[in-house]
Protein backbone atom coordinates (compact mmCIF):
# COMPACT_ATOMS: atom_id res chain seq x y z
CA UNK A 1 0.00 0.00 0.00
CA UNK A 2 1.40 3.41 -0.99
CA UNK A 3 2.70 5.94 1.52
CA UNK A 4 0.07 8.50 0.56
CA UNK A 5 -3.01 6.29 0.49
CA UNK A 6 -4.54 8.17 3.44
CA UNK A 7 -3.46 11.63 2.27
CA UNK A 8 -6.24 13.97 1.18
CA UNK A 9 -6.42 17.43 -0.45
CA UNK A 10 -9.78 17.90 -2.18
CA UNK A 11 -12.00 20.33 -0.30
CA UNK A 12 -15.21 18.30 -0.42
CA UNK A 13 -13.32 15.08 0.37
CA UNK A 14 -11.58 16.58 3.43
CA UNK A 15 -14.83 18.15 4.63
CA UNK A 16 -16.56 14.77 4.40
CA UNK A 17 -13.75 13.01 6.27
CA UNK A 18 -13.81 15.59 9.05
CA UNK A 19 -17.57 15.17 9.49
CA UNK A 20 -17.59 11.36 9.29
CA UNK A 21 -14.45 9.38 8.40
CA UNK A 22 -16.57 6.55 6.95
CA UNK A 23 -17.84 8.94 4.25
CA UNK A 24 -14.87 8.36 1.94
CA UNK A 25 -12.93 5.49 3.52
CA UNK A 26 -14.31 2.27 4.89
CA UNK A 27 -10.84 1.09 5.95
CA UNK A 28 -9.63 2.66 9.18
CA UNK A 29 -5.97 3.68 8.70
CA UNK A 30 -5.29 2.82 12.36
CA UNK A 31 -5.75 -0.86 11.45
CA UNK A 32 -2.59 -0.49 9.36
CA UNK A 33 -0.70 1.70 11.82
CA UNK A 34 -1.37 4.78 9.70
CA UNK A 35 -3.40 7.97 10.01
CA UNK A 36 -5.16 10.47 7.77
CA UNK A 37 -3.10 13.42 6.53
CA UNK A 38 -4.45 16.54 4.89
CA UNK A 39 -2.40 18.32 2.25
CA UNK A 40 -3.03 22.01 1.74
CA UNK A 41 -3.09 22.94 -1.94
CA UNK A 42 -5.08 24.36 -4.81
CA UNK A 43 -7.97 21.94 -4.24
CA UNK A 44 -8.23 22.62 -0.49
CA UNK A 45 -11.22 24.21 1.17
CA UNK A 46 -11.88 26.02 4.42
CA UNK A 47 -12.34 22.75 6.33
CA UNK A 48 -8.76 21.66 5.61
CA UNK A 49 -7.37 25.06 6.57
CA UNK A 50 -9.41 25.07 9.80
CA UNK A 51 -8.35 21.51 10.71
CA UNK A 52 -4.68 22.19 9.95
CA UNK A 53 -4.64 25.32 12.09
CA UNK A 54 -6.50 23.51 14.89
CA UNK A 55 -3.83 20.75 14.84
CA UNK A 56 -1.26 23.49 15.41
CA UNK A 57 -3.43 25.10 18.14
CA UNK A 58 -3.66 28.30 16.08
CA UNK A 59 -6.97 30.14 16.26
CA UNK A 60 -8.29 32.02 13.23
CA UNK A 61 -11.39 34.05 12.49
CA UNK A 62 -13.53 33.20 9.45
CA UNK A 63 -12.04 36.22 7.63
CA UNK A 64 -8.50 35.03 8.43
CA UNK A 65 -9.35 31.52 7.22
CA UNK A 66 -10.60 32.88 3.89
CA UNK A 67 -7.48 35.04 3.54
CA UNK A 68 -5.22 32.04 4.23
CA UNK A 69 -7.11 29.91 1.69
CA UNK A 70 -6.81 32.68 -0.91
CA UNK A 71 -3.06 32.87 -0.26
CA UNK A 72 -2.71 29.09 -0.60
CA UNK A 73 -4.54 29.10 -3.91
CA UNK A 74 -2.46 32.05 -5.11
CA UNK A 75 0.68 29.95 -4.65
CA UNK A 76 -0.87 26.72 -5.94
CA UNK A 77 0.52 27.35 -9.42
CA UNK A 78 3.77 25.62 -8.46
CA UNK A 79 4.62 21.94 -8.79
CA UNK A 80 7.42 20.33 -6.80
CA UNK A 81 10.05 18.07 -8.36
CA UNK A 82 12.55 17.19 -5.63
CA UNK A 83 13.88 20.51 -4.34
CA UNK A 84 12.95 22.27 -7.59
CA UNK A 85 9.68 24.08 -8.15
CA UNK A 86 8.17 24.26 -11.62
CA UNK A 87 5.64 26.64 -13.10
CA UNK A 88 4.28 27.28 -16.59
CA UNK A 89 4.55 30.93 -17.53
CA UNK A 90 2.91 32.02 -20.79
CA UNK A 91 4.65 34.72 -22.82
CA UNK A 92 3.43 36.69 -25.80
CA UNK A 93 4.39 35.75 -29.34
CA UNK A 94 6.21 39.08 -29.69
CA UNK A 95 8.34 38.40 -26.61
CA UNK A 96 9.16 34.89 -27.82
CA UNK A 97 10.08 36.12 -31.30
CA UNK A 98 11.87 39.38 -30.48
CA UNK A 99 13.05 38.75 -26.94
CA UNK A 100 12.30 40.80 -23.88
CA UNK A 101 11.64 40.23 -20.21
CA UNK A 102 8.81 38.75 -18.21
CA UNK A 103 8.09 38.76 -14.49
CA UNK A 104 7.83 35.22 -13.13
CA UNK A 105 6.49 34.20 -9.71
CA UNK A 106 8.56 32.64 -6.93
CA UNK A 107 7.66 31.92 -3.32
CA UNK A 108 9.55 35.08 -2.38
CA UNK A 109 7.84 37.32 -4.94
CA UNK A 110 8.32 37.99 -8.63
CA UNK A 111 11.65 38.07 -10.43
CA UNK A 112 12.35 39.39 -13.91
CA UNK A 113 13.50 36.75 -16.38
CA UNK A 114 15.21 37.75 -19.64
CA UNK A 115 13.77 35.99 -22.69
CA UNK A 116 16.18 35.76 -25.63
CA UNK A 117 14.98 36.37 -29.22
CA UNK A 118 13.66 33.36 -31.15
CA UNK A 119 12.65 31.43 -28.00
CA UNK A 120 10.87 28.22 -28.98
CA UNK A 121 7.73 26.87 -27.30
CA UNK A 122 8.54 24.56 -24.40
CA UNK A 123 11.91 26.14 -23.64
CA UNK A 124 12.93 25.65 -20.01
CA UNK A 125 14.35 28.53 -17.97
CA UNK A 126 15.80 28.29 -14.47
CA UNK A 127 16.01 30.75 -11.61
CA UNK A 128 18.71 29.41 -9.29
CA UNK A 129 18.32 29.08 -5.52
CA UNK A 130 14.60 29.93 -5.43
CA UNK A 131 13.24 26.40 -4.91
CA UNK A 132 12.58 24.73 -1.57
CA UNK A 133 14.84 23.50 1.19
CA UNK A 134 14.38 20.07 2.79
CA UNK A 135 11.42 20.04 5.19
CA UNK A 136 13.49 18.60 8.01
CA UNK A 137 16.47 20.88 7.37
CA UNK A 138 19.96 19.56 6.83
CA UNK A 139 21.84 19.06 3.58
CA UNK A 140 20.13 18.63 0.23
CA UNK A 141 19.45 14.96 -0.55
CA UNK A 142 21.28 13.52 -3.57
CA UNK A 143 19.55 13.83 -6.93
CA UNK A 144 16.90 16.13 -5.45
CA UNK A 145 17.59 19.15 -7.62
CA UNK A 146 19.27 22.40 -6.82
CA UNK A 147 16.45 24.51 -5.34
CA UNK A 148 15.63 25.96 -8.76
CA UNK A 149 12.46 27.37 -10.20
CA UNK A 150 11.91 25.88 -13.64
CA UNK A 151 9.69 27.73 -16.14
Amino acid sequence: MGDHVFTHESGIHVDGLLKDRRTYQSLDPLLLGRSHHFVIGKHSGLSAITASLADLHLPATPDELRAILARVREHAIFEREGSNLTCDVPISFATAALGGSVEVPTLEGGVVLKIPPETQSGRVFRVREKGVVPVRGGPMPRNSGSRDFVF
